[in-house]
């Protein structure tokens, strides 16, 4: 993990208005993460991880303040501009997949590459989105369908299209939710995995202390505000899940220059 910052926020502010009544869901969030880092985002439901999560992604918009990306004001980008950027910078795990259910596994890591600006050939996707599958141990079930894999292999596919891009960032809402325990840990130890490869950074939302344990660092978040009192974070873990667990995924490693 490097020194230098790739995620800078300053006092960042969203509400949501339902017509009814107006929601806070970020109340002035400063935020520091650096490069390779893998950072947990905990707290309550409600408390607005999934929204802070969003909001630095791009995918929503914030109301005030500055959202910075590796020295770049993602918050005064235009849409097209930033969803540009977003494709060709980030890639995005999510926990229930958004496969394609009629395109292989192949296909749909190859996706990002075919609907970039960038000029791909199919030939070279193909290659690439293979490369991507072969480093989450998928290689195998290239040409299977969504529904022919199981929920692990189907999160390892949505991970090889996150990361086909070679993304400097990647983002997980929730990856392993939906999965058993076993399968979640393969998952984060697969993640954790690419993050030490490629000196890639990974911001993951997770309910589970055990997942929070296992990253560099947890910001803890309660009412649409980042939590500073260590004793938060400290007492929402115990302390047995504090000790990171042994990384031994089997696949070939995925050596891919961060985009930026």
């Amino acid at each position: 993990m490097s020194t230098d910052l790739i995620i800078h926020t300053q006092s960042v502010v969203k509400t949501y208005n339902t017509g009814k009544v107006i929601v806070p869901a970020l109340r002035g969030v400063d935020l520091d993460i650096f490069r390779g880092e893998m950072v947990a985002i905990m707290g309550p439901s409600g408390c607005g991880k999934t929204t802070l999560l969003n909001t630095l992604s791009g995918l929503d918009e914030i109301d005030s303040g500055l959202i910075e990306i590796d020295g770049r004001n993602l918050s005064k980008m235009d849409d097209k501009t930033r969803t540009r950027y977003r494709a060709e910078n980030m890639g995005f795990v999510f926990q229930f997949y958004n496969l394609l259910p009629v395109l292989t596994a192949a296909e749909n890591v190859e996706m990002p590459l075919l609907l970039s600006e960038k000029k791909v050939s199919a030939k070279e996707a193909r290659r690439r989105a293979q490369e991507a599958l072969e480093a989450v141990g998928l290689s195998t079930q290239a040409n299977q369908l969504p529904g022919e894999l199981s929920g692990g292999q189907q999160q390892r596919v949505t991970i090889a299209r996150a990361l086909v891009n070679a993304p400097a960032i990647v983002w997980a809402d929730e990856p392993t939710g939906d999965l058993d325990s076993q399968t979640s840990q393969d998952i984060m130890d697969l993640m954790r995995r690419l993050n030490q490869e490629n000196n890639q950074t990974f911001v993951i939302v997770t309910h589970s202390p055990e997942i929070g344990a296992q990253a560099d660092r947890i910001i803890w978040m309660r009412d649409g505000r980042i939590e500073d009192n260590p004793a938060a974070v400290a007492g929402a873990l115990p302390a047995d899940l504090l000790v990171r667990t042994p990384l031994d995924v089997q696949a070939s490693p995925l050596k891919l220059q961060p985009s930026f």
